[in-house]
């Protein structure tokens, strides 16, 4: 059986770079992959569910026989009523990989992974850059804003994250009349001229209370949801994005006060990779340019700290 080194997270702030050994899965070689919010949270311990040793990494570039590929974290049953009705993203007995496979090591912090069974593999075109496809993930995460009608309308987005930031560059495609950021500075900057205007995250500013047609809630917390419903206008449209570490519970007093809409969304269907390639072929200098840090899989300490303890845009493992 092959051997290839691999990022195990064994536990809280434990990440040790060691050997590990396939079995007879199908496997990639990795070339590039992202580190997510929700993998910091792993690593911070926020996350029970997630069973240790394990390798994470789910925003991923691979090769296999000479061609390139990007793969959808969810990995559906394609059995169960929700699969067989075509809502693959809300398979009841999904894997995610690199985050809840049964095979732990199918993760994409590694120079080789395994692909579970039912992994569909979408072949990345030639103009699109390795580096750059590391996105095509986040973009299909950002769906909410897919075929949504800004024109002419004014939208906030709340979180400078990676969601937050690709979120900007994806809705500048729908042709808003202005979009507005609240987040953190150094992050939002990495967006060049892109946003319109920018508050920092914290700050009490009157003038954005009731004023946006549509507020995407990017942040992933109970603080960036209230902002959403202090900020969307009345008869607005709310998007929650999936993206918090752990459940919370919401009041919708204020949204009903509003008679705002409140638009969720779980992850992505494994169609929405051919949109997202698209998007991001066409728009990879701006992703690019979000991609702040980049580590080989041997400096993962520095990679840990700075996810830990620094503001950055995008993080990624050079794992060739």
């Amino acid at each position: 059986m092959a051997e290839w080194d691999a990022l195990v997270v064994e536990g809280k702030g434990k990440v040790r770079l060691k050997s590990v050994r396939g079995s007879g899965e199908r496997h990639v070689r990795m070339l590039f992959c992202g580190v997510c919010g929700t993998d910091k949270h792993i690593i911070k311990g926020d996350i029970k569910s997630v069973t240790l040793p394990r390798v994470l990494g789910h925003e991923c570039v691979g090769e296999a026989d000479g061609k390139r590929y990007v793969w959808p974290a969810i990995i559906p049953c394609n059995v169960c009523n929700n699969c067989r009705s075509g809502r693959y993203n809300v398979c009841s007995q999904n894997q995610v990989f690199g985050l809840t496979t049964r095979n732990n090591y199918a993760g994409g912090w590694a120079m080789r992974s395994p692909l579970p069974k039912g992994t569909i593999l979408f072949e990345l075109p030639d103009g699109l850059a390795s580096q750059s496809a590391v996105l095509v993930e986040t973009v299909a995460s950002t769906k909410p804003l897919h075929n949504l009608n800004l024109e002419g309308k004014e939208l906030l987005i709340v979180g400078s994250g990676a969601i937050g930031l690709v979120g900007a560059i994806h809705a500048k495609t729908r042709n808003p009349a202005k979009i507005t950021m609240i987040g953190h500075k150094s992050q939002a900057a990495l967006l060049g001229g892109l946003i319109d205007e920018f508050h920092e995250k914290g700050s009490k500013d009157g003038a954005l209370l009731d004023r946006f047609d549509v507020v995407y809630d990017a942040g992933g917390s109970p603080e960036s949801y209230a902002d959403a419903v202090k900020y969307v206008k009345p008869s607005g449209l709310v998007l929650e994005s999936a993206c918090m570490p752990e459940d919370f519970n919401v009041d919708l007093s204020g949204l009903m006060a509003k008679e705002a809409r409140l638009s969720t969304q779980l992850g992505y269907k494994p169609e929405d990779f051919r949109w997202a390639m698209k998007l991001a072929l066409e728009n990879q200098k701006r992703l690019k340019k979000l991609i702040s840090h980049r580590f080989v899989l041997e400096d993962h300490g520095k990679a840990l700290d700075t996810m830990l303890n620094r503001r950055y845009g995008k993080i990624i493992f050079d794992c060739s």
